[in-house]
């Protein structure tokens, strides 16, 4: 289980992605270094994402933005991979077959990618695409999710004992 430097990358910013909706659901106070890190990420996600919606007189909120975000990354993760490529699911008969383009397309496009991403920990969802020789997706997403999961809980705990209380 190895990491690409894109899947590290993107862990990272999933995480601070992950953080920020965290921090935008349950407001709980962000120690000053955070706080900076997450404002440039806002405002980095602002400038990137906050243009969809303009045709017709609408934004994105910030929250909307960062599920966006973070949906692009799990998208992207899953077709670096090749996970989406080579994804087949179980038929009625229990054979597999390759995935509809629709199918794919649905994972893809909708924030179902996060789900089935971040699921390929349990393999909950990714299940019924898996074969019982190789479970490819789950396999191909895991160090992604895990990396983005560990930065996740530094992150946490930098807020609660590192940052805050270096910066008193």
């Amino acid at each position: 289980m190895s990491l690409s430097t894109f899947q590290l990358v993107g862990a990272l910013i999933g995480a601070v992605s992950l953080f920020s909706m965290a921090e935008q659901i349950w407001q709980f106070g962000v120690s000053s270094v955070l706080g900076d890190i997450l404002e440039y990420y806002r405002r980095l996600a602002n400038w990137s994402l906050g243009w969809i919606g303009w045709p017709f007189d609408w934004r994105l909120t910030t929250f909307q933005r960062e599920v966006l975000a973070l949906q692009l990354l799990c998208s992207s993760t899953l077709l670096r991979s090749g996970a989406i490529r080579d994804l087949t699911y179980r038929g009625f008969d229990n054979n597999f077959r390759p995935a509809h383009v629709a199918v794919k397309a649905l994972i893809l496009l909708t924030p179902l990618s996060i789900m089935v991403c971040y699921s390929s920990i349990t393999d909950v969802l990714t299940e019924p695409f898996m074969e019982e020789k190789s479970g490819t997706l789950s396999e191909r997403a895991r160090p992604f999710v895990f990396a983005s999961l560990f930065a996740l809980l530094a992150l946490f705990a930098l807020n609660a004992y590192g940052l805050s209380a270096a910066s008193d």
